[in-house]
């Protein structure tokens, strides 16, 4: 479960981030753009199943930069 609702300034903000996000994966394959929105459906998903709180700004903005790290290097290349 969410333990508040996004303020209109964070709902804002991810929609930067999101910009930079789809952005930086635009030429990515594999961990590209799309990956980045399933993983971030997935984690809102399984947060509004917690009983525990969950902090929705946190959580988006986590999911959406999970692979920041990855582009540019090819794939498989970080798996070991």
């Amino acid at each position: 479960m969410f333990s508040r609702n996004l303020t209109e300034k964070e709902i804002e903000m991810i929609g930067i981030i999101e910009g930079f996000v789809r952005e930086k994966h635009a030429h990515s394959i594999g961990h590209d753009y799309s990956h980045i929105i399933e993983v971030t459906r997935r984690a809102i998903e399984i947060a509004q199943m917690l009983s525990e709180p969950v902090d929705p700004f946190i959580l988006i903005c986590g999911a959406l930069f999970h692979d920041l790290g990855r582009v540019g290097v090819p794939t498989g290349a970080m798996h070991g």
